[in-house]
């Protein structure tokens, strides 16, 4: 018998970048959500510096079936159009 069960963490819904645009994804753990939120980090550094190197790194990652988006020139497309959002990736 289990005295302490476990408790089961919320899922949390967050914003991810995708070939399509912005998507929520569900996640389930402390791990995937500071991957998430590292993600958001890189293409910010990304659009403010030119420097690519770090999104290396989530090339062909998929969060709750939806893949980064890796692919440059989409991401500054989306910067553009304005569908990129750094204050908040959590979705409310």
């Amino acid at each position: 018998m289990d005295i302490h069960p476990r408790r089961e963490r919320p899922i949390r819904h967050m914003r991810v970048l995708t070939s399509s645009g912005v998507e929520v994804a569900a996640v389930r753990d402390e791990a995937t959500a500071s991957l998430v939120g590292s993600y958001w980090g890189d293409v910010k550094r990304f659009l403010a510096t030119g420097d690519p190197s770090a999104l290396d790194a989530y090339v062909d990652v998929v969060i709750d079936g939806f893949e980064l988006e890796t692919d440059l020139d989409a991401i500054e497309d989306f910067d553009v159009e304005g569908q990129l959002d750094f204050w908040d990736i959590y979705e409310k």
